[in-house]
């Protein structure tokens, strides 16, 4: 009875977080379903094609699914490829040419008398060439954390965000303990495979979105407190934009619905925040809202909402189009989880 009411909240949240009317056009539709569908996955676009990694399963077992999956707009298909060799979930991913980098994350421990498993930071970076089909290992991340961004520029990777344990001396994350949410900004040249330290955010934060613009940064949303988002955890509207020229941090108009676990892609010169999740009170929910936000203007509209409300979802752009793939339709602590399967697509000239 308990898991009916929880998920009877579950869609009341979801009428509640997406009412209003969509004030632009568009249209968006359904294509292929992926072959494997998964909560907490990370997606980028890359030589024409979608790339999905990751993939987590359900509490308490919580175990990392280690897929990637590519999907071929021109011909509508999937394609299994070869596994991320280590346990990893929540990284930054970000594409650079032909290559594909999964950065930081989090691993699993496992209690040996029993117990709960709990996330532990990771430093890894996983580097994968589509020309090969095959993984190989990069120079770590200087600071571990998990549930960061990762925003490529040219042949450098900004590693932003994130979270991890403030006692190093027990690095397990745990969804009642407080973590540190840390602003770092590391930056990664795919060229030298080095590492520098750049300015770090104005907010430190987890589980945010983040994409580039004109040379600029942005990063939205996101969770203060826990890296779950029961407990001690609180959405943020935050946007802020980081000049890389400059080496600067500013704060602009943040987004109208604060959410974390969301999906963020660059559409037509505005960037475009997907899904989400919420944990307020009694009120577990994922999100299908649709709001995109104009550097030039300053100002965010609201736009026509996903089909399919969910959070940890893989999106990116390809030909004009937005691509949002998979993800769980049950926020954390909101009931038993569901990766859903679904490959949706919003088309900005459609009507």
């Amino acid at each position: 009875m308990g898991v009916r009411v929880t998920l009877g909240l579950v869609l009341v949240m979801t009428v509640l977080l997406v009412a209003g009317p969509a004030l632009a056009q568009g249209k968006w539709s359904q294509l292929k379903p992926i072959p494997q569908g998964e909560e907490e996955v990370y997606g980028t676009a890359a030589g024409g094609k979608m790339y999905v990694l990751g993939g987590l399963g359900a509490f308490p077992s919580w175990e990392p699914k280690m897929m990637l999956w590519s999907f071929d707009p021109a011909t509508s298909e999937w394609k299994r490829l070869a596994s991320i060799p280590e346990g990893i979930h929540h990284p930054g991913f970000a594409a650079v040419g032909g290559k594909l980098y999964s950065i930081g994350g989090f691993t699993i421990a496992r209690p040996a008398g029993g117990g709960l498993p709990a996330w532990v930071p990771s430093n890894s970076v996983w580097i994968y060439d589509t020309a090969a089909n095959a993984w190989s290992k990069g120079t770590p991340v200087p600071t571990p954390r998990g549930a960061l961004s990762a925003t490529a520029i040219g042949t450098k990777i900004y590693a932003i965000g994130g979270a991890r344990n403030p006692s190093y001396s027990t690095p397990e994350l745990r969804p009642s303990v407080p973590v540190e949410n840390v602003a770092t900004n590391e930056v990664y040249d795919t060229e030298t495979n080095t590492w520098t330290l750049a300015r770090p955010m104005l907010t430190a934060r987890n589980h945010h979105g983040a994409a580039l613009i004109d040379g600029k940064i942005y990063v939205v949303g996101g969770r203060i407190g826990s890296t779950f988002i029961i407990g001690l955890s609180n959405n943020v509207s935050t946007n802020e934009v980081y000049d890389i020229a400059k080496d600067t941090w500013a704060s602009v108009l943040g987004m109208p619905t604060p959410r974390s676990g969301v999906g963020v892609a660059v559409l037509n010169g505005r960037i475009h925040v997907l899904g989400g999740e919420a944990y307020l009170n009694d009120l577990v929910g994922t999100y299908k809202t649709h709001e995109a936000y104009d550097p030039k203007t300053n100002a965010w509209e609201r736009l026509p909402p996903m089909p399919t409300p969910r959070h940890g979802l893989a999106v990116g752009e390809i030909g004009g189009k937005m691509y949002a793939i998979s993800g769980s339709n049950v926020a954390g602590g909101g009931g038993p989880h569901e990766g859903v399967n679904v490959n949706e697509v919003y088309d900005p000239a459609a009507k």
